[in-house]
């Protein structure tokens, strides 16, 4: 998956810098369900985070960030656990990038028992550049939602009702 990130070089020159990596996409379903009138998905960027190993925290940082995995603080951070070979992993929501849509060459595939397909029974998929390693939960959802609310807003509220 490709990584973009905004590094400093020197005095006051910013370079853009893109390796591969894990990420985590942070596009709402709401938001990749929507169709042209042709039928093909109308999202045009996707929203991504890069997944940071858990290594690159302070034993402190990474002992707190664990414990309050499922509260809302810190907000800006989130904890996931072990994904895959990676390992235990957090992101945040200071480092998004986007990707263009096309790079996954997105299309509605039937899926009728996926909890987020559309009222065709569809969900979209991409055709290409598919890497991934996992899906969060349902509750890690909602808590990432709420996560998102309270890092935008600073608003101080526990995460929605189920």
């Amino acid at each position: 998956m490709p990584v973009v990130d905004v590094a400093l070089q020197g005095r006051g020159t910013v370079r853009p810098r893109v390796s591969n990596g894990p990420a985590i996409l942070l596009t709402h379903g709401c938001v990749l369900d929507k169709r042209t009138n042709s039928g093909k998905s109308r999202v045009e960027r996707l929203q991504f985070a890069p997944l940071k190993a858990m290594t690159l925290l302070n034993a402190d940082k990474a002992r707190n960030l664990v414990l309050k995995a499922r509260e809302l603080a810190p907000s800006e951070v989130m904890y996931l656990g072990e994904i895959g070979e990676f390992g235990a992993a957090f992101f945040s929501f200071t480092d998004p990038y986007w990707l263009p849509a096309q790079y996954f060459e997105l299309t509605f595939q039937l899926f009728p028992e996926h909890l987020e397909a559309d009222e065709t029974g569809e969900f979209v998929c991409p055709t290409i550049n598919d890497t991934r390693m996992g899906r969060i939960e349902s509750d890690e959802l909602i808590l990432l939602s709420a996560k998102l609310v309270a890092f935008w807003t600073r608003q101080k509220a526990g995460p929605p009702a189920t």
